[in-house]
């Protein structure tokens, strides 16, 4: 399915329903929310709203098109402006702390924040009331500080230098505020684990205390028996960041859990659709009131593609003009497949583990080239067996293996051990 014209379309109802101060609603179309002035205080909650600014950011790095950001620049920018102005403002229950920071942190407003997250040693689980009362200033702001980098990337793209500079200076701010309130200079004290993802993934801890946060993830993950711990705005980013810091066997074994709460647990209950909680179903059947036909935790999708299958975006350039091919294998797993239709054409991927050797077959459309990353880290060891007149020569980048190839269709060994046959039609047929 293709989803550029779908959310091209739908960021036009998201601005056009978007308040006069800026504030996105949490549902769009309309369901009436907004219009209750009850209701209406839990409108424009972080997370939420950040959509505006983060989907089309991601749409102009997927498909390259900059109309996305040109037609989305008000409301991104008012989105932004409107996260400030609240910031602005101090709670109430937190004006006799000292916070530097204070007109940094997004310390006020109901927000959804890590919905559904499960009951942990920290964690006592969801209280709306609360979240009315006291709001979640830690989710806030880390939303604030990263929806204002997006914001400066998307004004650097756009030409808008001013704008560029002035919401990049915001974001560093912010960032600061974030290490101020809520690390203790620069480290994080909890159990929680969407306190070490959310970070993580938005840059937001000194460079010196990302590795070391990381870990401390993991050994999280490790202590709760590879069970899923997060809620709905960390739930995507946990197996990236865990595989970004190396911890790539604890993310396959998250993936790979079969117990509550865990994403197999709901196959294993039968579900054909994400539920809303990790368990809207017990152990003893018992369906909780709540969705069973949610996305949210679906997310995890997007690792599949772009860690187990390896395709993903260049960091530089957009559309899929030049991309990245870069599996990592891992967990009981022992082969997958993936593919993406790319606006040049079909990208694939497709990769089996064996005693012996790692073998990967990709496909490149035509007027497009991509950087093959491959798990091994000596040249020696890795062989082209089809497609090798085009590919080049090996490389170490970051310790592995790597080509650069134009468009076609190739095939690589990463071996074990040596002397092994190679498949009939390869380029060669031994070594």
């Amino acid at each position: 399915m293709s989803t550029g014209a779908f959310y091209t379309k739908w960021m036009k109802d998201v601005a056009l329903q978007q308040g006069e101060d800026g504030v996105i609603m949490n549902v769009t179309p309309s369901v009436g929310t907004d219009k209750n002035q009850w209701l209406r205080i839990l409108e424009g909650s972080a997370g939420w709203g950040d959509a505006a600014v983060i989907i089309p950011w991601t749409l102009w790095k997927v498909y390259g098109d900059r109309r996305i950001l040109e037609m989305q620049w008000d409301s991104m920018k008012a989105w932004v402006d409107y996260q400030a102005s609240c910031a602005k403002k101090t709670h109430i229950s937190r004006l006799l702390k000292q916070n530097p920071y204070r007109r940094y942190t997004w310390d006020t407003k109901f927000h959804w924040g890590e919905w559904t997250e499960p009951v942990s040693k920290d964690f006592k689980g969801d209280n709306v009331m609360k979240k009315v009362l006291f709001s979640v200033p830690e989710v806030a702001t880390a939303y604030f500080a990263y929806s204002s980098r997006l914001l400066s990337e998307c004004a650097k793209v756009l030409g808008k230098t001013e704008a560029a500079a002035a919401y990049q200076q915001l974001s560093e701010n912010v960032t600061k505020a974030y290490q101020y309130n809520f690390t203790k200079k620069g480290r994080i004290q909890s159990s929680r684990q969407c306190l070490y993802v959310r970070p993580l993934a938005f840059d937001l801890l000194p460079s010196e205390q990302r590795q070391k946060a990381a870990d401390q993830l993991a050994e999280l993950v490790k202590e709760n028996n590879y069970h899923i711990g997060t809620g709905f705005l960390s739930t995507p980013y946990i197996c990236q960041v865990l595989c970004d810091y190396g911890h790539i066997d604890a993310a396959y074994q998250l993936v790979e859990q079969t117990g509550s709460p865990s994403w197999l647990y709901q196959v294993k209950k039968g579900a054909t659709t994400i539920w809303e909680n990790w368990d809207s179903i017990s152990e003893d059947n018992v369906v909780k009131a709540t969705s069973l036909n949610h996305y949210s935790y679906g997310a995890v999708v997007a690792w599949l593609f772009q860690y187990v299958a390896g395709i993903d975006l260049d960091a530089e350039i957009t559309g899929y003009k030049k991309f990245v091919i870069a599996p990592k294998p891992g967990g009981t797993i022992t082969r997958a497949k993936g593919s993406y239709e790319c606006i040049y054409g079909l990208i694939e991927s497709e990769w089996e583990k064996r005693e012996d050797a790692f073998n990967l077959k990709v496909r490149i459309p035509s007027n497009t080239t991509a950087k093959i990353i491959l798990p091994g880290k000596e040249i020696n060891k890795v062989k082209v067996v089809k497609g090798s007149k085009y590919a080049g020569e090996a490389f170490i980048d970051n310790e592995f293996v790597c080509y650069h190839v134009p468009s076609g269709q190739y095939e690589f060994f990463v071996l074990t051990k040596i002397g092994i046959p190679l498949p009939e039609g390869s380029d060669h047929t031994y070594y």
